[in-house]
């Protein structure tokens, strides 16, 4: 993630301007662009691409039982995940609104139905070698956090059916006596997940608004066990 964010800004011919950047306010939802309600929609709409960036950063808690001194790595851990996510998703999103070069309808609608590579487009100018190797990239990026993922889910879900919350809970629960992991939950999360990546074939709509949804009921997940640690069970939570 690193390599595309200098990418942008030292290949990049041109780059948005500062004011573009941190004045421009886009209101494309076919609402009244005049009208607060549809701007305030507008602004937690646009939340959701800062909010990716923060999500997962309690796979070191969840991870816990599987470290050293895990009473200690793992606070450190949430910590450093929260501060590097806020660095490295701030950089990324100054170099997304910096290498669009003010041209946001050529990224929404120009070559090609992938907002990425279009970006890619206008900052290599065109070169289809260059535009090529960054997709790859990301998209190897964002398999690698994809493993990540299935292990702080397929943790997850073997506790839960360590608490039978699931359906044949004692054969999902069993662990692979050479590798030490849920294989059964690990295969059963990406049979879900490989089916769910393929619902953009049905309808893009549905599922970006699952991961709209997803987003913010995430975020939102993470708000209950503080609010209950500091107000109602804060000596025993």
């Amino acid at each position: 993630m690193i390599i595309v964010i200098f990418s942008i800004f030292l290949v990049s011919q041109h780059l948005s301007s500062s004011a573009f950047v941190f004045n421009q306010f886009e209101n494309r939802t076919g609402f009244d662009p005049k009208s607060a309600i549809s701007n305030s929609y507008v602004s937690f709409i646009g939340l959701l691409t800062s909010l990716y960036a923060f999500a997962g950063y309690e796979g070191a808690a969840t991870l816990a039982e599987e470290t050293t001194e895990p009473h200690v790595n793992a606070p450190k851990g949430v910590v450093l995940t929260v501060v590097v996510s806020f660095v490295v998703g701030f950089a990324a999103l100054l170099a997304i609104l910096y290498g669009c070069q003010e041209n946001i309808d050529f990224i929404l609608s120009s070559q090609g139905p992938n907002a990425t590579a279009n970006l890619f487009h206008l900052v290599f100018s065109g070169n289809i070698y260059l535009v090529k190797g960054m997709c790859i990239l990301v998209i190897v990026v964002t398999l690698i956090s994809g493993f990540s993922g299935v292990t702080v889910a397929s943790r997850i879900a073997y506790s839960m059916s360590r608490d039978h919350a699931f359906p044949q809970s004692d054969y999902l629960r069993e662990i692979n006596p050479k590798t030490r992991a849920p294989i059964r939950i690990i295969y059963l999360l990406f049979i879900l997940t490989s089916a769910f990546s393929l619902l953009p074939l049905a309808s893009t709509t549905a599922f970006t608004a699952i991961l709209q949804i997803t987003t913010i009921m995430t975020q939102i997940s993470y708000i209950i066990p503080i609010y209950l640690r500091l107000t109602h069970a804060s000596d025993n939570f």
